[in-house]
């Protein structure tokens, strides 16, 4: 729908741009959702992460804002119900404004990917191939989950028509009580960029369309005066415990400081680690180099990759032995779910209420 400057997913993304916990994932209610995984005893193992996040005392409630409780079908179709009553709204406003508009529900498409199924980083042959898949990323993503595209390729666009009717002057008014008013937009600094931007409201009949079906839907509890700031405590809490040692994480370090890698503390995101470093290295390399028709290269690029590679790599089984070693997938994984488990108890009051405004706010 956005076809000035921005696109619907675009536009989403944006707003959703926070913390790797379930707050940044929100707003995805317009165009599709995640599954989300609470990386209990170790991220980048989704055979642990499949198991564990059901047992996540918090996850019991998120799993039910964001849908991520349904089988793949029934989250599909929760997506495709909201989908049409966002363009039901849509026509809805447009009308109300005068205009004509054609609800199009098959402007998103959604698909489930069980794509863990290809990570397989317990396995010493998968880690020789792909390391944590910082520089050779694997097949899939780690996660899986619920997938959106812009539609079927060739879809014909019900509105196109009767946009191509319109003279310029009725086709932009057309444009701004859809989308919204942008003739400013190229004079704003920045922060009044992002600002704008940040605020559906801007957006005209489909930002509008989509704070209605937020409003309607759990997953826009996160936005209620009521519950912000228990989705706060939890993005904090679950920042600090990403960073907080454990009885586990202190013997797992002990082991790879003794295997001479580290220091360490506790287990870091490796795969962010590697990626980051290879995207820097690449950034140096083609400051020198010519561009090579990809970007960031590959071990085969420059020995400067090959190198992170090899380290990655031998970082990886490093990291495989002494989880293993220590039994650290586990032993973490019980101890966050203790951890969670206090947290819960901490906000009872709270958590009690966000499972009545689920209730009341699921579709049937």
């Amino acid at each position: 729908m956005f076809r000035v400057n921005t696109s619907r997913q675009q536009l989403i993304r944006r707003e959703t741009k926070s913390h790797r916990t379930f707050r940044a994932l929100t707003l995805m209610l317009a165009i599709g959702t995640v599954t989300a995984s609470c990386n209990l005893g170790n991220p980048d193992t989704p055979d642990t992460a499949s198991v564990t996040q059901l047992s996540s005392p918090i996850d019991e409630y998120l799993h039910l804002v964001f849908g991520t409780n349904l089988s793949p079908e029934a989250l599909i179709r929760q997506r495709e119900l909201e989908n049409q009553r966002q363009e039901d709204l849509i026509a809805e406003c447009m009308a109300a404004q005068g205009f004509q508009y054609t609800p199009d529900p098959e402007n998103t498409m959604f698909t489930w990917d069980d794509a863990d199924a290809d990570w397989h980083p317990n396995d010493p042959d998968w880690l020789h191939q792909y390391g944590f898949g910082g520089i050779i990323f694997p097949p899939g993503s780690p996660t899986g989950g619920l997938h959106t595209t812009s539609g079927a390729v060739g879809r014909r666009d019900p509105n196109q028509e009767h946009r191509m009717s319109l003279t310029p002057a009725e086709g932009a008014a057309w444009n701004i009580a859809l989308n919204g008013d942008r003739s400013n937009f190229a004079y704003m600094d920045e922060d009044e960029r992002n600002t704008f931007l940040s605020d559906l409201n801007n957006f005209g009949c489909f930002g509008w369309a989509v704070l209605e079906v937020r409003n309607e839907t759990p997953a826009g509890l996160p936005f209620d005066a009521e519950f912000a700031p228990l989705f706060d405590a939890i993005d904090q809490f679950r920042v600090s415990l990403a960073t907080t040692a454990t009885q586990a994480d202190r013997d797992w370090a002990i082991c790879m400081n003794d295997a001479g890698y580290g220091p360490f503390n506790y287990r870091p995101d490796f795969l962010q680690l590697f990626s980051a470093e290879h995207f820097d290295v690449s950034n140096e390399i083609r400051d020198r180099l010519e561009h090579l028709g990809h970007f960031p290269f590959t071990p085969e690029d420059a020995p400067e990759v090959a190198a992170i590679f090899d380290r990655e790599v031998a970082t990886a089984l490093a990291d495989l032995e002494c989880r293993n070693e220590v039994d650290f997938n586990a032993r973490r994984s019980a101890d966050v779910i203790e951890l969670e488990a206090q947290f819960v108890t901490d906000h009872r009051v709270e958590f009690d209420a966000l499972r009545s405004a689920i209730e009341q706010r699921t579709w049937d």
